[in-house]
């Protein structure tokens, strides 16, 4: 899965996702739909709805912080009751 819809929304919101992130991210969707097969994670299940719908509003979180994250600031955050990893793990 290439995450393209994801890398182009990323880069118009001033993020730069290398591919090792990308990869991650991949294989954080591939298990997502997989165990969603199991347990009712999500209903989003296209893949470029997930892309979109959770990948990308998911990285809009950091927007407000994303001039200091820039900067270099070390940010700590923590992600309590988030389904399905949502939006912690892509960030």
């Amino acid at each position: 899965m290439p995450l393209e819809i994801v890398a182009e929304g990323a880069h118009r919101l001033g993020m730069q996702l290398t591919t090792g992130q990308l990869a991650q991210l991949a294989r954080y969707v591939a298990l997502l739909l997989e165990r969603n097969q199991h347990l009712n994670l999500t209903r989003i299940v296209e893949p470029d709805e997930v892309e979109r719908r959770h990948l990308l509003d998911s990285l809009t979180c950091a927007l407000p912080v994303l001039d200091a994250l820039n900067a270099g600031a070390d940010w700590r955050c923590i992600d309590i009751g988030s389904g399905g990893g949502l939006p912690g793990l892509p960030l």
